[in-house]
């Protein structure tokens, strides 16, 4: 998704990680982030990235150390959002 964010464009990849085994959502969110980040990059893009994760995610899977680590590692920004409410509850990085 493409948007502006404080007068800069964005691309957002949306995640809802919905199997079983949050590790391997994460595994699979952060391999699509970094998969996009190099398009972007080879592409000359001026848009920054953002990986949404819905806030259960973002309190579960991501704030535990394994996923904090990886998204660290990736160096990824995060856009968390509340699905109910529909609304974009935190920015990261």
């Amino acid at each position: 998704i493409g948007a502006e964010r404080d007068g800069r464009r964005i691309a957002v990849e949306v995640q809802s990680f919905r199997t079983q085994s949050p590790v391997a959502d994460l595994q699979q969110a952060i391999g699509q982030y970094v998969m996009y980040a190099a398009a972007l990059a080879a592409l000359g893009s001026d848009r920054v990235l953002y990986l949404a994760v819905p806030r259960a995610v973002y309190d579960g899977i991501v704030s535990e150390p394994l996923g904090a680590m990886t998204v660290a590692a990736a160096a990824a920004r995060l856009l968390v959002f509340d699905p109910a409410a529909r609304e974009v509850v935190r920015w990261t990085g």
